[in-house]
């Protein structure tokens, strides 16, 4: 995902036909997993579009629906 991708919700119960939209990348923020795993992730900065609200949203509650160029 990148800064300018339309996103929707994941479908994280299985239940979810088609996904429902979430809205527009404006930021992405890297942080690094402290403990035992050390990994990394991204939390995207998600301008939404139900309520023209702005929300930090992990990676992993969202998916890609339009690519921006």
């Amino acid at each position: 995902m990148k800064v300018g991708d339309f996103v929707g919700w994941s479908d994280i119960e299985g239940n979810r036909e088609p996904t429902v939209p979430a809205g527009i990348i404006l930021d992405i923020e890297q942080h690094s997993a402290m403990g035992e795993f050390d990994n990394n992730y991204n939390v995207y900065l998600v301008l939404l579009q139900h309520n023209g609200g702005l929300s930090w949203e992990h990676g992993s509650d969202l998916v890609v629906m339009y690519e921006s160029r």
